[in-house]
């Protein structure tokens, strides 16, 4: 194929060193500009711009050394101190960040001592130990030194594809071809922004479009009954929570929080908010997450415990909560809350909802701790240690954090931040998950499953870029 055409909910070519988690500006973003390093498919890092990387056993100080003879697209080559200026760039304390994640890696890094060793060496040294430092890494995109600051379509990166224009909602990307790896398959690269799903799987199925992307249930059925066309599952990293106000009464009391969880049928939920497309959480995480359990059990529906841990707690009338809810990100929230209202009626406690139609502005909410009793939220970072650090870790007190205090928790982590080999320090996130599930900071809902459409000739062709 000349050109592969790519729809999707969304779009943009923003500085690449602004924070996003937009899956759709990502897939463009990583088409054009790659990073010291990657998530492999087993969720560890592979090297992309750096041949390779040394940790000290304190977890501290790293040292990363790149690829030579890497070129950008405007052909000058790639060096350390293009690395450690991204590095710095991307974490600066004046960041910018979309949903209230400005200034996100300046709490990481923003402290680091970052030297330049030579044209292919890069030392990075760390106030305090983060064996995790490659998990942040992998989305720092390395572009000139001299480019930073400037109009991001002027920036060129180092991967397969070079931007070349923005026609109308279409994101045009060519073929490079002096890139250092495996080169593209395809001359033309095109993401084309369609919010309408529907749309989308016209566009498909008339042959406009190569591959649509974020559909839901509703869609899929349109493309299933056609013989050219096929549907893949995505299970993506996201978590659907309700995030607690850990800070304040009721829910200081783990009772309280664990009878919201066995007051929860997550089944019923998944069933009339997303029919079906969604996997029951066992805890914080998806399968998808470093120190995932299998193993671990989703809380159970059952309305008798509910009732039992609230009158242990003081709450035999019952109580009454208020839960701030946004109208978008997840967009099944207003079905998340009806549910929910109706199911806690039933084991007595009154749900009040406040909604927020504007997300960015829910966001910032969030992490001002302004959530009322409790809030809808979807927590979106493939990073286990983000998690955790950001939102769990009272130590931290991160963006997201939202009062919950556990010593033990805290102690597991600071383990973790020291520990470099990879197979213990899944152990200890492991012994860590289990905690959170069992002191239950959140009521662990969904992950939800989203589906790609395309054609058997383009699917046969490029299998890896539809995982």
């Amino acid at each position: 194929m000349e050109k592969l055409t790519i729809y999707q909910p969304g779009g943009g070519f923003p500085d690449p060193h602004l924070w996003v988690e937009s899956s759709s500006i990502l897939k463009i973003r990583h088409a054009v500009y790659e990073g010291l390093l990657r998530y492999d498919e087993k969720i560890g890092y592979v090297p992309v711009l750096a041949e390779n990387w040394v940790v000290s056993e304190d977890a501290r100080e790293w040292l990363f050394i790149l690829r030579k003879g890497v070129h950008f697209h405007d052909g000058s080559w790639v060096t350390a101190a293009d690395a450690a200026s991204s590095i710095r760039s991307a974490s600066r304390k004046d960041a910018a960040g979309a949903f209230g994640t400005s200034s996100l890696l300046y709490s990481y890094l923003g402290e680091a001592q970052i030297d330049v060793i030579d044209a292919i060496r890069v030392r990075i040294i760390l106030p305090e130990p983060m064996a995790d430092l490659p998990d942040l890494l992998s989305h720092i995109m390395v572009i000139p030194e001299k480019c930073i600051g400037t109009d991001p379509v002027s920036i060129p990166g180092t991967g397969p594809f070079c931007f070349d224009r923005i026609t109308d909602n279409t994101f045009k990307l060519l073929r490079n071809e002096h890139y250092w790896g495996n080169a593209a398959q395809i001359n033309e690269l095109d993401f084309v922004r369609e919010e309408n799903a529907d749309l989308r799987v016209k566009a498909l199925t008339k042959g406009i479009a190569d591959v649509a992307t974020d559909l839901n249930w509703q869609q899929t059925t349109e493309i299933d009954g056609q013989d050219d066309y096929l549907v893949i599952e995505k299970d993506p990293p996201v978590s659907i929570i309700l995030m607690l106000n850990c800070a304040s009464a009721p829910f200081t009391d783990i009772r309280v929080r664990q009878a919201l969880n066995y007051g929860t049928d997550v089944d019923e939920i998944i069933q009339k908010a997303c029919k079906g497309a969604a996997v029951k959480l066992n805890g914080p995480f998806t399968p998808q997450h470093f120190g995932y359990d299998p193993h671990t059990k989703p809380y159970p529906y059952d309305t008798g415990k509910a009732w039992q841990l609230l009158a242990e707690a003081g709450y035999v009338d019952g109580l009454e909560l208020t839960m701030y809810c946004p109208t978008v990100m997840p967009n099944e929230s207003g079905l998340i809350a009806k549910t929910l209202k109706e199911q806690w009626a039933r084991i007595g406690v009154k749900l009040n909802l406040v909604a927020q139609p504007d997300r960015e502005q829910y966001s910032l909410d969030v992490r001002a701790k302004k959530i009322y009793d409790l809030c809808i939220f979807d927590s979106a970072p493939l990073s286990t240690y983000r998690v955790l650090h950001e939102k769990l870790d009272s130590t931290v007190k991160g963006a997201w954090w939202e009062g919950y205090d556990s010593p033990e928790l805290n102690d597991l982590l600071r383990k973790a931040a020291r520990t470099v080999d990879t197979q213990e320090r899944e152990s200890i996130y492991r012994d860590a998950i289990r905690l959170v599930r069992e002191e239950a900071p959140w009521v662990f809902l969904y992950s939800p499953v989203k589906f790609i459409g395309t054609s058997w000739e383009v699917y046969e062709q490029f299998p890896d870029l539809l995982r």
